[in-house]
């Protein structure tokens, strides 16, 4: 069921069976990078797994790709957790309507990792998978676990902490969602409603559950327990009830900053040691979330977001586990898990010497800056655009404190572009950019740091340029010849052989590029297609068109395909 050799990419998770095609998707994450949030269409359109994800160039099959998915696609996170990012290619304004920010009233953190995909085959028949993971959308190395769900929508409605979190998620965002994005939520509402989930071998039906508020959970008195988990509180470890706590795993320093509770409880304290080979020269740190435990003659596995702290308990975070009678997966009892890792686990105790370092918590000034709000307004200066941060109100005496050295740029912008922005917004309410941007470079995506805050994104509102000229900017940056705009144009229409390519450099794909840069390779029959049974494809390349503009589209289309379109558009045309 788990081992220490059983590893699967977060993309892997969302790639359709053989035979099925991506459709939606809805993804809940404490955090997330925007270049992993880029690299979703590669792995949701694609059915091969493996290659680098994470270009730091886009190609035209992945602008594309983005196009086709960002109507399917929505993305809910904690509000200030989306991580800097540098050098972002213009291709990030189509991810703006995807990232959904989550504010809790309290204070409390949006925790849930929950991915819900929705696949159709050619009948029309709709399979979801549901993955309940650890892990956020980030490229980070950490040790993560998961389970991954399948399930087709069946008869009889059942609502369950997967439905409850779903209902709740449109209100829980800081900015209303568009309304095709609440409507894809509603109707995979209704769907997994009625979807009685199967789980993976020697798991029974899953119990999945929805921790906030209103709603708690904790695993049950047991006779043994073990617990996985990354971050630790005294208050928790002490609410955690068991004959017998067999093992606690975790970090070093949470265990050390909780050692005596750790000690008191628990008959063993043990934290992660991957062994480096050539695929791991940087071993990350252990961000799996599980409890296990042995009650009378049946096992008990919870595995989901919910770390052993007062925030999780008590209801403060919002948390997803899924919870499964595990007697099948572990006849043996609880113990046989720690015996199944033991090969990357070993026993801790603290330094003699050592103190528990303070960690820096820069939680609440990210709560501060979000909280004021702030606008990029944004106005044509000569051959470029004048860019300016605005807050609606003046700073506080309070704000100002947590947001001393705060420097700002926008996520297309490298490092070093950062600039001051605390004097301008506590004096003026505004802060201007230093330099003109061309209007591909800008977008609502912000970076901010400080001397005592970590880089990191808010999506602000962009007041002054609509998304649809920025979008096509964008576009016509990414799409500079006739070669690239075959590209896009096949990718577009369904033809994922470059996708393919990226993922798998040295796979059959990989000269899709030379043998498709002419308007060979079955384009006609793709637009043939694509009239016949797929008009909103064809819609998307409608909108393309518009975006490049009649002089630029004449540049890059050449004539052999101007004419094939000129016959498209008019069978298209009502008789």
């Amino acid at each position: 069921m788990l081992g220490a050799r059983m590893r699967t990419s977060l993309y892997d998770l969302v790639r359709p069976p053989v035979g099925w095609r991506f459709d939606a998707l809805v993804v809940c994450t404490y955090s997330a990078d925007l270049r992993s949030v880029l690299a979703l269409p590669a792995a949701l359109l694609s059915d091969r797994p493996g290659g680098d994800l994470q270009p730091r160039a886009i190609t035209p099959a992945q602008i594309a790709a983005l196009r086709r998915i960002c109507d399917r696609t929505v993305i809910f996170c904690q509000d200030g957790a989306v991580a800097g990012a540098d050098g972002l290619p213009p291709a990030v304004i189509e991810l703006e309507p995807l990232v959904n920010a989550v504010r809790l009233e309290g204070g409390g953190a949006f925790h849930p990792k929950v991915w819900l995909v929705r696949f159709r085959d050619d009948r029309g028949r709709v399979s979801l998978r549901l993955a309940v993971m650890s892990r956020n959308l980030t490229a980070d190395r950490s040790w993560d676990a998961g389970v991954v769900l399948e399930g087709q929508p069946g008869r009889t409605p059942r609502d369950d902490g997967l439905t409850q979190l779903l209902d709740a998620l449109p209100d829980m965002v800081r900015r209303p969602l568009r309304p095709a994005q609440a409507a894809l939520v509603r109707d995979l509402v209704g769907q997994a409603r009625t979807t009685r989930w199967i789980p993976p071998k020697g798991l029974a039906r899953p119990d999945l559950r929805l921790i906030c508020k209103d709603q708690t959970w904790l695993p049950p008195p047991s006779d043994s327990l073990v617990v996985f988990s990354p971050f630790l509180t005294k208050p928790a470890l002490r609410q955690l009830r068991a004959t017998r706590r067999l093992a606690l795993v975790s970090r070093a320093d949470a265990l050390d900053r909780c050692w005596g509770e750790a000690v008191t409880a628990f008959d063993r304290r043990l934290v992660l040691d991957p062994p480096t080979g050539e695929d791991d020269a940087r071993p990350g740190q252990l961000h799996a979330k599980i409890y296990a435990w042995d009650r009378g003659d049946r096992r008990g596995l919870a595995i989901g977001s919910m770390n052993a702290t007062s925030a999780a308990f008590s209801g403060a975070n919002v948390e997803f586990m899924a919870v499964f009678d595990a007697t099948a997966a572990l006849p043996d009892g609880v113990s046989s898990l720690l015996d199944t890792l033991a090969p990357v686990l070993v026993d801790h105790a603290p330094e003699e010497t050592s103190t528990p370092e303070e960690t820096t918590d820069d939680r609440p000034a990210r709560r501060a800056l979000s909280s004021l709000d702030l606008t990029l307004d944004c106005a044509p200066d000569g051959e470029g655009w004048r860019v300016s941060l605005r807050a609606p109100n003046p700073l506080s005496d309070a704000d100002q404190a947590e947001l001393i050295g705060l420097t700002f740029r926008p996520a297309t912008l490298p490092l070093d572009q950062a600039c001051p922005c605390l004097d301008g917004l506590a004096e003026r309410q505004a802060a201007e950019f230093p330099t003109r941007l061309a209007l591909a470079q800008i977008t609502g995506f912000i970076v901010f740091a400080s001397p005592t805050i970590a880089p990191f994104t808010l999506r602000l509102e962009v007041l002054g340029v609509s998304e649809d000229e920025r979008r096509r900017a964008a576009l016509q940056a990414l799409i500079p010849d006739t070669r690239s705009f075959l590209e896009f144009v096949r990718a577009l229409l369904g033809d994922d052989a470059a996708l393919q390519a990226l993922l798998n450099p040295g796979g059959p794909a990989a000269g899709w590029a030379a043998a498709a840069g002419g308007m060979g390779g079955g384009l006609l029959e793709l637009l043939i297609r694509a009239v016949a049974d797929d008009p909103q494809r064809l819609e998307l390349l409608v909108e393309a068109f518009d975006g490049f503009g009649a002089q630029e589209f004449e540049r890059l289309a050449p004539p052999e395909f101007r004419k094939l379109w000129t016959a498209v558009m008019a069978a298209r045309e009502p008789a």
